[in-house]
């Protein structure tokens, strides 16, 4: 319970800073410039997706089990080795991201301003490696103030700089590009003193120790990690780059907005649910069954009625959801919510088994 309090308590802090982002951007800026804006982070996002092959996936998976064992020297090898691959392929894609910003700009996303804020997140698409790699150890040993209050510091600084550009008259794409960058400067410092205070420290105490059979195991389930990656984080942000070559950027402005909609109900669910993982490897690890159909019991019970409270807010109400939350200018993106609200049940349930699944190979 602990635990889940940080988990809710920060989350609920800097949800409001990222929806309030949102809605300061979207009308200060056209539709089609929030289109371009979001799908540059999309991109990224895509781009990031293949950047650490999938050794992330990898350190998540097994540094639980090794911290358990109390195989410290191997959990050090972990992380080094997804953090190397991670630096190594991030600077050969920033550098091409760079030089292809202009045709990019010209024929893709069919905007000048492009071209500056995709120089912009070259810079952001470096740092934000590193950021990942702290959040999944964070998350691994289940020091949840630390991955959330991170988080906070990213959602909020964010919201501040995009603050201070929409009131020093600076309200353009390259400027808001800007906000993501920036933020990462602070959550370096601060990421860093946490890291050296919480139980996480005593990772720079060990050593860094190769092991060839389990350097092969860990390649192993990082490649179908990236079987996973291709059919989930591949394919839904690829949604948003075929409505803009099919239906144009002003459609995919809509849906962007659509998309911070949908992040309110993650709000509500995902944060418990990221909990869970290195719950159930640890109790695999440890063979205690009891414990995880326990678990399993808790969540398809509570989450079923939680879910069902959701859509009787979400499908009657999607006309107010979207007047009070994005105004009228995006009414479009409230109609997709009523349509998507009648899948969330089973979304939901389909992504919490398959990723307990995962957690037992």
């Amino acid at each position: 319970i602990k635990k889940w309090f940080w988990l809710y308590l920060f989350a609920f802090l800097w949800a409001p800073a990222g929806y309030l982002t949102k809605l300061f951007i979207s009308n200060s800026i056209s539709v089609a410039d929030v289109w371009v804006l979001y799908s540059i982070i999309s991109l990224i996002t895509i781009l990031n997706t293949y950047n650490d092959l999938w050794l992330t996936e990898s350190l998540l998976y097994y540094l639980p089990r090794f911290l358990i064992k109390k195989q410290y020297n191997y959990a050090k090898t972990s992380i080094y080795l997804s953090l190397a691959a991670q630096i190594f392929t991030a600077l050969i894609i920033a550098w091409v991201l760079w030089f292809a910003a202009p045709w990019l700009s010209t024929h893709y996303f069919h905007s000048e301003s492009a071209i500056i804020a995709l120089k912009y997140f070259c810079f952001y698409f470096l740092w934000i490696n590193l950021f990942h790699t702290l959040q999944s150890i964070f998350i691994t040993i289940q020091d949840t103030f630390s991955k959330q209050f991170t988080e906070f510091i990213k959602q909020r600084s964010i919201f501040w700089f995009t603050i201070l550009f929409f009131f020093t008259w600076k309200a353009s794409v390259w400027w808001y590009s800007l906000s993501w960058v920036l933020w990462l400067w602070i959550w370096i410092i601060i990421a860093s003193i946490l890291f050296r205070k919480r139980p996480s420290k005593e990772l720079l105490q060990w050593k860094f120790e190769f092991n060839k059979p389990l350097a092969k195991e860990y390649v192993k389930y990082a490649i179908w990690c990236f079987v996973w990656l291709e059919v989930s984080v591949i394919f839904w942000n690829l949604v948003q780059q075929f409505i803009l070559i099919f239906l144009w950027a002003e459609s995919a402005g809509y849906y962007t907005n659509f998309l911070s909609l949908f992040s309110i109900v993650n709000l509500l669910i995902w944060p418990i649910i990221g909990l869970v993982f290195p719950m159930v490897s640890e109790i695999i690890v440890k063979n205690d069954k009891w414990k995880l159909k326990s678990i399993f019991s808790f969540f398809y019970t509570y989450l079923t009625i939680a879910i069902l409270l959701l859509l009787s807010f979400l499908i009657p109400l999607w006309k107010e959801i979207w007047y009070v939350l994005l105004w009228t200018k995006f009414a479009f993106s409230g109609v997709l919510l009523s349509f998507w609200a009648l899948f969330l049940l089973f979304s939901t349930f389909s992504w919490f088994n398959f990723n307990v699944l995962a957690w037992m190979w």
